[in-house]
């Protein structure tokens, strides 16, 4: 079939003629342009909006279509959903007007009309032609084809055209001139019908009558050709405008289709529970994989991030299968290819529009990344928490959403290229199974063949997997999580995997970088048995020992022996200062306690008696103090009094906290507490002075200790773990800063800030035999760095002496670096299970960097120790409960090791 498509005599341009020409598809093909879940006035408010020219704005645009709703009479329905075969919506002559105005939002000039009334009653077909005399009243030309109108319909009509096996019988005025002309043209056709019939019913008769017979053309079609001049076509193009932009329309696409499908259930139900239940099913399987530390972590933290990014691959598949016996829409650009339901041809290609210039119900595909977008974030969510996992989360999903994005368009275009549905999965199926073998954890990439590369190359699941291990990994490097792989233990080459084996050699491993060891006396001391407890007071000024016959109290910069008082009949555990002055507060403890283990007792050291007591059912475990207020921790509860009149203010439930975790501000101008929350991890911070409660989760496993700043406005914590530690803000929760102090589980004895309102630097001790102290200032990390670079500089260099001494190291095939004392990692271990991750980064870029400690103190391993900071500035005080007294400073610019200022047996004197 060949021909041409013309306006008043004239071929227009493909774009004129989609904004001059409007069409109604007839009834079955509706469906393809109203959009079910949304409403009469969204529907045509989206029509309008997609068809308008880009200097309309939407306010306009929204206008013209509430005024179209009107003139169609559309107004008690607009907030109707059209609805679908799956859900009722509007009646059948309300779904036709609202395609007719679907049609009209655009203003054209001719509107055309297939079908017009058909599946219609009687009233709802004169409504729909009375809407269609009214827009021909309007100046638009409205031309509609009809199979046996009613003689009330046919005579709204200004002018009739009847065809008959593809010849024109009759172009003129409808009503009785259509009788006299055909009784005059076909006389033999015309004679034996009955003249009583009504006119559509005679007309329809004559068309039968008339099969094979000749008349003459009418000139009806020259005549209105000759009516539109080229000049009037040029103004009328000018006046329509251009059409909206491919960005514009994705936006309008967004605006209107993606929130409807967003709300809508049944839509995105199927969407999202299948990625939903894989979420959890690997959350729960892998819970909390991502805070272990040791190889063994590691391997399951790499295969869980494989098998995560690559199940995105499988609901393209099913996607795919889903749209068997539909349209599929892709974007490829300005025009598009309208491809039958049930053919897998070449396939629409568009944003959703028809050729026509209509809307379509179809999916496009952009309409399917917006979606993917919005499932795909609880998804990652949910594994990001449950695992545990580092770095960054929205790093984390943005790979994930590209990798779906990416398989939908591959999806796509495996059904574009594919004749049928059975070589479109072909392709797809074999290239996804492919891409396992090529992402990175089953070859390595230098394993993989040369003529191969090239193909790995082309495998974007391999660049997804790669930055999630990238960003996981990111907080420390590849070295720190394999350094733990059997205690002491090196590692050695065997092809791509790396292999443990015991050391050769039984020397102890060195000790951390750049941290000197304390006194060899002091670090084969172990922990004295009539020590009960000691405890720096508020600013470190003093520290406090009970014992099992009283209690001391030690002055710290200088060091002096302030006081003692001895017990004949017991002992103390705990001694809490109030700053310098004379009041304490005691609880007894040991074999034979002074005081028993569930009292506080308020000692006046003036008048060297107790001037106050507190009774509990359960044993105290730890209490602080400040001007106005006593805190008392118990095994369950967290109670506050007034220090006045020792009136209770404040009764706070907690998680089991044996450790006696508590925390007390002792600056007057803000009066805060934290501690343990009722979940595990969670830390609970009173405001009393805004009259607050926060609460933080601050980490997935029980706490370790923590500790705020003297003004109240920060909050450190570890977790039993012990290798992280964590600083949030008091006053809305969020995490300012982390830390990690190694990769080994420790305990965690305690934790100090710097003193000042704006503490510099946060000390902690463990029983690795360390004490670290981090940076909280802004070039803190870049300071860091620079001084690990020094340390690992000298720290090579020492062992290149120490392997001339031996006799050259046999040929570089035996030892490493392990683990520091504290399980610190070495600095450099190419044979890490994860160097080939390496192929993912430029050469010569830092792979890994982690914020570590900034300076170190070698301390007595496995002795109880806690720290706090001097008067004078980057000063370390550290008490130990083997007897020693530590001093030492350290330097602020570069860090490092801390030099040893004095070192004192505090119980010998």
């Amino acid at each position: 079939m060949q021909g041409s498509v013309r306006y008043g005599g004239h071929c227009l341009r493909p774009a004129v003629r989609q904004r001059l020409l409007s069409y109604v598809e007839q009834q079955g093909e509706v469906e393809d342009v109203l959009i079910g879940n949304l409403t009469v006035i969204e529907m045509l408010c989206y029509s309008a909006e997609l068809r308008s020219s880009p200097q309309t704005s939407a306010a306009a645009a929204r206008k013209h279509a509430e005024e179209v709703a009107s003139e169609l009479g559309l107004q008690p329905c607009r907030d109707v959903q059209i609805g679908d075969e799956r859900k009722r919506g509007v009646s059948g002559g309300q779904r036709r007007r609202v395609s007719i105005g679907v049609a009209l939002v655009s203003s054209p000039a001719v509107l055309l009309l297939d079908e017009a009334t058909s599946g219609l009653d009687s009233r709802a077909a004169l409504e729909v032609v009375e809407v269609l005399r009214a827009q021909a009243d309007r100046g638009v030309a409205v031309l509609a084809s009809m199979h046996q109108p009613s003689e009330r319909l046919l005579a709204r009509f200004d002018a009739l055209l009847m065809m008959a096996e593809g010849r024109l019988l009759y172009d003129g005025p409808s009503g009785p001139e259509a009788r006299r002309f055909l009784h005059a043209q076909l006389p033999d056709a015309a004679a034996g019908l009955d003249a009583s019939l009504p006119l559509p019913d005679w007309l329809l008769d004559c068309l039968q009558q008339a099969r094979g017979l000749t008349m003459r053309q009418t000139p009806c079609g020259p005549r209105f050709a000759g009516a539109i001049s080229k000049r009037r076509l040029a103004e009328a193009a000018q006046e329509l405008g251009g059409r909206k932009g491919l960005l514009g329309c994705l936006w309008v696409l967004v605006k209107y289709r993606t929130r409807a499908d967003l709300r809508t259930p049944v839509f995105v139900l199927p969407r999202v529970l299948d990625k939903l239940a894989l979420a959890l099913f690997i959350g729960t399987l892998y819970w909390g994989v991502g805070g272990e530390q040791g190889a063994s972590a590691t391997h399951h933290v790499l295969t869980m991030l494989f098998m995560e990014r690559h199940a995105g691959l499988y609901p393209v598949l099913s996607y795919l299968l889903a749209k068997m016996s539909g349209e599929l829409v892709l974007v490829l650009g300005s025009s598009a290819v309208l491809a039958g339901k049930s053919r897998w041809a070449p396939l629409c290609l568009w944003l959703g529009q028809t050729p026509g210039g209509q809307s379509s119900r179809s999916k496009p595909l952009a309409h399917a990344l917006a979606v993917a977008a919005a499932a795909t974030a609880p998804v990652t969510t949910a594994v990001w928490f449950m695992v545990e996992l580092s770095g960054s989360f929205p790093l984390f999903w943005l790979p994930y959403f590209l990798s779906m994005a990416i398989g939908v368009v591959l999806a796509y275009l495996c059904a574009a290229l594919s004749p049928t549905i059975d070589v479109c999965l072909l392709l797809l199926a074999g290239y996804i199974i492919t891409l396992l073998f090529l992402t990175g954890l089953i070859l390595n990439w230098a394993d993989i063949p040369a003529y191969w590369k090239w193909y790995a190359c082309l495998s974007y699941m391999r660049y997804a997997w790669g930055a999630a291990v990238i960003n996981q990994f990111s907080a420390a490097p590849p070295q720190a999580w394999l350094a733990g792989y059997g205690d002491g233990r090196a590692f050695r080459r065997s092809r791509d995997l790396a292999v443990p084996y015991a050391r050769s050699d039984k020397r102890p491993l060195p000790p951390e970088r750049g941290v000197r060891p304390c006194p060899r006396k002091m670090s084969q001391r172990k922990p004295l048995p009539s020590l009960l407890g000691f405890a720096f007071n508020q600013d470190a000024g003093c520290f406090s020992v009970g014992t099992l016959h009283g209690f001391r109290v030690f002055n710290s910069e200088p060091y002096k022996e302030q006081f003692r008082r001895d017990f004949e009949n017991g002992g103390i555990a705990i001694v809490e200062m109030l700053f310098r002055c004379n009041i304490l507060a005691l609880v007894g403890g040991g074999d034979v306690p002074k005081y028993p283990p569930n009292k506080v007792m308020i000692w006046d050291d003036a008048q060297g008696r107790a001037i106050g007591e507190l009774s509990f059912r359960t044993s105290v475990r730890a209490v602080k103090l400040r001007k106005d207020r006593i805190a008392v921790a118990l095994e369950h509860k967290v109670l506050v009094y007034n220090f006045a009149d020792l009136r209770l203010l404040h009764a706070i439930e907690t998680l089991s906290n044996p450790g006696g975790l508590l925390s007390l501000s002792p600056s007057a101008d803000a009066a805060v507490l934290a501690c343990p929350g009722l979940q595990p991890g969670q830390v609970r911070v009173e405001l009393y002075d805004t009259r607050r409660t926060k609460f933080i989760s601050a980490h997935n496993t029980s706490l370790s200790a923590l500790a705020l700043s003297s003004n109240g406005k920060l909050v450190a914590t570890t977790s039993e773990k012990g290798t992280l530690i964590r600083v949030f803000s008091t006053a809305d929760g969020s995490k300012l800063r982390e830390f990690r102090r190694g990769v080994d589980p420790s305990s965690i004895y305690s934790l100090a800030f710097s003193r000042g309102d704006q503490p510099a630097w946060l000390a902690v001790t463990s029983d690795k035999g360390t004490a670290h102290v981090f940076s909280l200032g802004p070039a803190g990390k870049q300071q860091q760095q620079r001084g690990e670079q020094q340390q690992q500089q000298q720290q090579g260099e020492q062992q290149h002496r120490e392997q001339q001494r031996e006799g050259g190291g046999g040929g570089g095939g035996g030892r490493q670096q392990g683990n520091s004392d504290d399980g610190s990692p070495s600095r450099s271990n190419p044979l890490s299970k994860l160097s080939f991750v390496s192929s993912y980064l430029p050469m010569g870029a830092s792979y890994f960097s982690s914020e570590r400690s900034f300076a170190q103190l070698r301390l007595p391993e496995g002795v109880r120790a806690v720290v706090g900071f001097g008067r004078e500035p980057a000063t370390l005080l550290v008490v130990c409960a083997n007897g020693s007294f530590f001093r030492a400073r350290f330097d602020a610019e570069r860090g490092g090791a801390c030099e040893q200022l004095a070192a004192v047996q505090y119980m010998d004197a």
